[in-house]
């Protein structure tokens, strides 16, 4: 099973998308030209394409990574861009064990609910001490917001209960309390 969204983006399709050609293939093991360091006289394949753990490596220049890696160092773009690039386009999720159907809230929404939340939130007495002996000054503390975060199940289950009292949706909000289902 794979662990993480990263890993489900199939490297078969990006090296398609991408036009790299094949020159052999081993078992689970294709072969491609080099888009890094070969030219396209040379006949074999440098580069080790693994399409079971979505890796690539390059036997010439040592060029390795993912998928996605891949796809953003061909792109010249960041990994970040080539991951959500990938995700818009079809058929690269083929592989992937889940449905990517809760699209994340824009960045003003979740400004605003990470913002409520914290307004739920106080600060211990023994995390104010350790920011006290750091030298924060109270000022400073109030300033920037320092919270404890609740960690207990119940209370993170109120939490998010006084969050959609007050009318956000938590649908689309990266999970604020971890291991609590919304």
């Amino acid at each position: 099973m794979q662990n993480n969204i990263y890993e489900c983006i199939n490297i078969s399709n990006v090296i398609n998308k991408l036009k790299l050609k094949k020159t052999n293939q081993i078992g689970n093991n294709i072969y491609v030209k080099c888009p890094f360091c070969q030219d396209s006289n040379e006949k074999n394949g440098y580069m080790k394409i693994n399409a079971i753990n979505n890796l690539y490596i390059c036997d010439n220049c040592e060029s390795s990574g993912t998928s996605i890696d891949l796809y953003a160092k061909m792109k010249h773009i960041y990994t970040k861009d080539a991951f959500k690039q990938l995700l818009k386009e079809s058929p690269v999720l083929d592989n992937i064990p889940y449905v990517y159907n809760n699209p994340v809230k824009d960045e003003n929404y979740r400004d605003i609910v990470y913002s409520s939340f914290l307004d739920l939130q106080q600060l211990n007495k023994p995390h104010k001490e350790k920011l006290n002996n750091m030298n924060f000054t109270d000022e400073y503390i109030f300033k920037n917001r320092f919270k404890s975060i609740e960690n207990r199940s119940k209370k993170k289950k109120e939490i998010c209960i006084k969050l959609q009292k007050q009318g956000f949706k938590l649908d689309g909000i990266s999970r604020i309390l971890p291991r609590f289902r919304f």
